[in-house]
């Protein structure tokens, strides 16, 4: 069989016509494994099949065929992911190289010598049979070359675009999400050369909404995603586009839910917009039903006014997918085993509000498995998990399990986006969190005359690290908005301290999270009142939180660098600006800085931190 010359044109009859079109399936039936594998990867055979049904046809109809052998092994879970992945991936990589073969020919075969506008046609094919598959790193390298071949041919136009759209998808699939930014905005360039807006420029910005999103450049992404709802709703052809007009409302939504904060009503509004087109749109029983329901109970849980709400939601969604599943379970796929990845973790989520904590831990490490096994480039899904596992570690006061699966979702997150990104931030600000309460029981340990454990990394450190990458994060706007959120924090325990709360001020004594928070918010503020407005803010805060810890001596040295001199310089430049504040109270505040040796407590003018909620209007509040 391997000797056999399947692209012997001088010899061409029906019987070998039938075998270069259909004997991969019949193989595939027989369970002749071995043959099938050495038979789509004989350059002879796929030579036979590009001269019998032509370039493009004779691609689609090989990476089909090995498509339905991945899919066969995958429902009998006869190999693992790598052993079938490796297949498709060398069937890919020799069509391409008998392609290039075709293309280089200097006379052609039975129907001519193969074009680089049609191979770039049939890369296409490939590029998009490996994204299938989840092969996101194969898949964009076909892509470029794809583009590559057909720009030299018709030079930038609409394919080009569509081409660069699909590239931006598979590298933002991969994880790459400069070089998907990059894309993107090529394609959006042609898209907009002729000042025609239209439903693919629409896609396009929410494309690129996407990845500024998940960079954490939430502003730019609600930019982008509502310029895209503003096309849609006036192209000629917007009744035709209510499906698409609902993906984008949902995608705001969630860049909305992603900000958190005082975005999470419009982000629920969003979603119960998308969720009323879509269901008109797909019917009540489709992943995207499942997917908008399944943000909502998030967000539910994360408003905290109604959980059991957020079970209904839950559950809701869970129907939604099992419906979905019995109708895809024939044809197993790398999307199927997605989607049961999904299912498993919302079942955690539901087990966890029910307090079911062991069952909830299983069903994540099971969700984990999964991905590991069958998506393992989707690293950030990963993480997520890593994440929930150590949060439900945390409420069961598992503090070294928690900080274990902490350092793991944080090292993941690390890797795919940098240091300087809010979601690295927000699971560092849980790290700190967990090693502080280990730190607890490490002091407890010792003051019983106890073996204590291990002293973990110190959480001022791993503290300072968070607030260093909020303060770098993408945006501007995100990151005074994320720092506004922890000193809002600090302020219920402030409050509930002043209140009489014994319970909370032990918590806000032991809480070293918040020294470190408050030191290097100094560091994110620039010329703008607002981010001076909220150093200063911080920097009170700090002052009033080591005073009433009677570390008094520390009291005055918060600022770091600068000290006392800067921190003056910036506060009174705030005040300055301020209507509101007049120079009598500048003249008592620097009257603050010849105290030096003495605590401003001992002297009985030291200023008092005035909770954000009351300078929301930027308003600076001093009070003695």
């Amino acid at each position: 069989r391997r000797g056999y010359t399947w692209d012997d044109i001088q010899h061409a009859d029906r019987s070998r016509e039938y075998a270069l079109k259909n004997m991969p399936m019949h193989m595939m039936r027989a369970e002749m494994n071995d043959d099938f594998e050495s038979l789509m990867l004989n350059t002879s055979f796929i030579r036979g099949r590009f001269w019998l049904l032509r370039w493009t046809k004779g691609t689609r109809v090989h990476v089909n065929d090995t498509e339905a052998f991945c899919n066969r092994m995958m429902k009998q879970a006869a190999t693992d992911k790598d052993s079938w992945s490796k297949l498709l991936v060398d069937v890919c990589l020799q069509l391409e190289s008998v392609l290039m073969e075709e293309v280089a020919r200097e006379s052609g075969g039975p129907n001519g010598r193969c074009s680089t506008l049609e191979a770039g046609q049939c890369l296409n094919e490939i590029s998009l049979s490996l994204a299938r598959f989840r092969l996101w790193d194969e898949a964009s390298r076909f892509c470029h070359l794809c583009v590559k071949l057909v720009e030299s041919n018709l030079g930038p136009s609409d394919l080009v675009a569509s081409l660069l759209y699909n590239d931006s998808i598979m590298h933002m699939e991969g994880n790459e999400y400069k070089v998907a930014k990059e894309r993107i905005t090529e394609c959006l360039d042609m898209r907009g050369s002729d000042g025609i807006e239209s439903i693919f420029y629409a896609r396009a910005q929410c494309q690129l909404g996407d990845i500024l999103s998940l960079m954490s450049d939430y502003a730019e992404a609600e930019s982008c995603y509502i310029k895209s709802l503003d096309i849609l709703k006036v192209i000629p052809s917007a009744g035709q586009c209510a499906l698409d007009y609902g993906v984008a409302i949902y995608k705001l939504g969630r860049n909305q839910h992603r900000r958190g904060g005082e975005y999470l009503d419009e982000a629920l509004h969003c979603y119960e917009m998308a969720l009323d087109i879509e269901k008109e749109e797909l019917g009540s029983s489709h992943v995207f039903i499942f997917s908008i329901l399944m943000h909502v109970g998030d967000l539910l849980l994360e408003k905290k006014e109604d959980s059991q709400q957020a079970i209904r939601t839950y559950k809701k969604s869970l129907d939604v997918l099992h419906d979905v599943l019995t109708e895809a379970e024939v044809q197993v796929s790398a999307s199927y085993f997605e989607l049961n990845i999904k299912f498993t973790i919302v079942e955690g989520k539901v087990l966890s509000i029910l307090g079911q904590s062991d069952e909830c831990i299983e069903k994540y490490q099971h969700a984990l498995t999964l991905i590991q096994k069958y998506s393992p480039f989707n690293r950030r899904k990963m993480s997520q998990v890593y994440s929930l596992i150590g949060a439900e570690h945390e409420k069961n006061d598992n503090y070294g399990s928690a900080d274990q699966f902490y350092e793991k979702s944080v090292d993941i997150m690390k890797s795919l986006f940098g240091p300087f990104h809010l979601d690295v931030a927000d699971i560092s600000a849980n790290v700190s969190r967990v090693k502080g309460e280990l730190e607890c029981e490490v002091q407890k340990g010792a003051s019983n005359n106890m073996p204590a454990p291990a002293a973990p990394l110190s959480s001022s450190e791993t503290s300072e690290e968070s607030v260093l990458e909020i303060e770098d994060a993408q945006s501007q706007d995100t990151r005074v908005k994320a720092i506004k959120l922890r000193i809002s924090q600090l302020d219920v325990s402030i409050e509930q301290r002043d209140a009489g709360n014994n319970k909370s001020c032990e918590a806000l004594r032991d809480e070293k999270s918040f020294d470190a928070l408050l030191e290097n918010i100094f560091h994110a503020s620039n010329t703008k009142s607002c981010d001076a407005l909220i150093s200063c803010d911080a920097l009170l805060g700090q002052s009033d939180t080591l005073l009433f810890r009677e570390e008094e001596s520390e009291a005055w040295d918060t600022a770091p660098a600068g000290g006392r001199k800067e921190f003056n310089c910036i506060f009174s430049a705030s005040l300055r600006e301020d209507a509101h504040i007049n120079d009598a109270n500048i003249a008592r505040w620097s009257d603050v800085e010849s105290c030096q040796g003495s605590t401003l407590a001992k002297l009985g003018v030291r200023p008092k931190r005035v909770p954000w909620q009351r300078r929301k209007n930027n308003v600076p509040e001093l009070a003695y």
